[in-house]
């Protein structure tokens, strides 16, 4: 996977920070827009999700957990599936949005991109990256603009020593034996950190969705 990109990645589509979902009517119907060729399922101040993305996404899903074992073809599921598309698509579009109101644009992360093509030896490499992951190099822009302003947001995130101590003893609680301390410290220290993360993130994601004019119509 691409090296600097992950935030995207692991915090929208793996760790379901789009869970935080606000109090959007869903209606049960399709829309056509006039002067649109596609169906659009949702409209996040005034950019639009359209059907075919959606539908990609879904069924790509549905691909992972059927190799999983998982009944995809279970109406309730199929449909537990659709909503946490839609809620990523959200967030995704929010995160974007923020993003360039943020001032991280096209040419803002130029240099960024730059410098990932620089990881490889020359652009055919780089081409066959992006395309063993699924990625065209605007998936690749979009998921470092989330990047660098998820990292801007939460720069300068700090754990206290009493919360790490007060999870150090509670550790120490299950455990048979006294624990060593000083080597247990830095996986406590990062799993902290970690969860901080995604609670501050899904913090943002709901201060966006609560300033943000968005119509579901799926």
């Amino acid at each position: 996977m691409f090296r600097y990109v992950y935030i995207f990645l692991t915090a929208i589509f793996f760790i379901g920070l789009a869970g935080c979902s606000g109090s959007e009517k869903l209606e049960q119907e399709e829309v056509q827009l006039p002067n649109d060729e596609m169906t659009i399922v949702a409209i996040i101040n005034d950019e639009k999700i359209h059907k075919s993305e959606f539908q990609e996404l879904v069924e790509h899903r549905k691909r992972m957990y059927k190799e999983d074992g998982l009944d995809t073809e279970d109406p309730h599921f199929v449909r537990q599936i659709e909503e946490q598309i839609l809620e990523d698509l959200i967030s995704k579009v929010l995160l974007l949005q923020a993003a360039e109101r943020d001032g991280i644009n096209a040419t803002y992360i130029e240099e960024h991109m730059n410098d990932i093509r620089h990881n490889y030896e020359d652009e055919e490499e780089y081409l066959k990256e992006l395309k063993a992951n699924y990625l065209t190099e605007k998936d690749l822009e979009n998921m470092l603009k989330i990047d660098l302003f998820v990292e801007r947001y939460l720069e300068g995130l700090e754990i206290s020593v009493d919360e790490i101590d007060d999870l150090l003893e509670q550790y120490n609680g299950f455990t048979e034996g006294e624990i060593d301390v000083e080597q247990v410290r830095p996986t406590i220290e990062a799993n902290v950190i970690q969860k901080r993360r995604g609670e501050l993130l899904n913090e943002l994601l709901a201060e966006l969705r609560a300033e943000s004019e968005i119509q579901i119509l799926q």
